[in-house]
């Protein structure tokens, strides 16, 4: 999947401006897939489990009906 400048953008402004949380994490993961790393590099880097980082990346099919569908609270 592929995004835009604005889309990561947006994304990386969510993921820093969120609370810490479960949500803040997710956002993590999903803007470190914006900038197209692998699921291992974005397991390493967000430190999540690796099977955690591939379900939330499974949910692409969701992004691309919209970013803001996992902004949202």
């Amino acid at each position: 999947m592929e995004f835009t400048e604005d889309e990561i953008n947006e994304l990386y402004h969510e993921f820093m401006g969120h609370p810490a949380g479960t949500t803040k994490n997710k956002l993590h993961v999903v803007y470190l897939k914006s900038l197209n790393l692998s699921h291992q590099d974005i397991a390493l880097i967000a430190r999540v489990d690796t099977v955690l980082s591939q379900v939330l990346l499974k949910n692409q099919k969701a992004l691309s009906s919209g970013v803001t569908i996992l902004l949202k609270p």
